[in-house]
């Protein structure tokens, strides 16, 4: 069920086409409460997760209105729901400031989870050999993107979070479809 949605997940943020819509009626049809909200003020706060009454609730902010953040933040979610709610583990939904600053398992567990469900190790690691130049990561990066299937941005998204590297040119394709 899990491996089900999360490939199902996955491919409609890699198309991003009507990624919102679509993304809440896979949730919904597993039982996950799903919803969007604007940016809270003063907060860096891409996306929260608990259960209520048996029901898990995936909320995620419009900080950013990009699809490699919405498609991390969506799985790092969906991450802690499989991972840390529906086994039993956790119960509370106490927001935990410390924990997320400091990177606590659970967070290291969740990104792991999101960074495997939206491109797989196995697939990651043969990504292309390229030098340490923007320019030259965007353009190899996306072309081994359009070759699998993948969402460019996604793929540079996830160099962003591993290296630091943000500097790469973006465009309208990095809207949330």
């Amino acid at each position: 069920m899990v491996f089900k949605l999360v490939g199902a997940l996955a491919r409609a943020l890699h198309d991003n086409r009507s990624t919102e819509h679509t993304v809440k009626e896979l949730l919904s049809a597993e039982g996950i409460a799903f919803c969007i909200v604007e940016k809270v003020d003063k907060a860096s706060v891409d996306g929260y997760s608990y259960i209520e009454d048996g029901t898990p609730y995936i909320i995620l902010t419009r900080r950013y209105d990009r699809i490699d953040n919405f498609a991390f933040a969506l799985m790092h979610e969906v991450g802690h729901i499989y991972q840390h709610y529906l086994d039993g583990s956790r119960s509370d939904c106490k927001l935990s400031i410390p924990d997320y600053d400091n990177e606590s398992a659970e967070e290291k567990e969740a990104n792991t989870f999101a960074a495997n469900a939206l491109i797989p190790n196995e697939e990651w690691r043969n990504g292309p050999k390229v030098r340490v130049n923007p320019t030259m990561i965007q353009r190899k990066y996306t072309q081994w993107a359009i070759e699998k299937g993948l969402n460019k941005w996604i793929v540079l998204g996830r160099i962003s979070y591993e290296t630091g590297m943000y500097k790469f040119r973006s465009d309208e394709s990095r809207r949330i479809g």
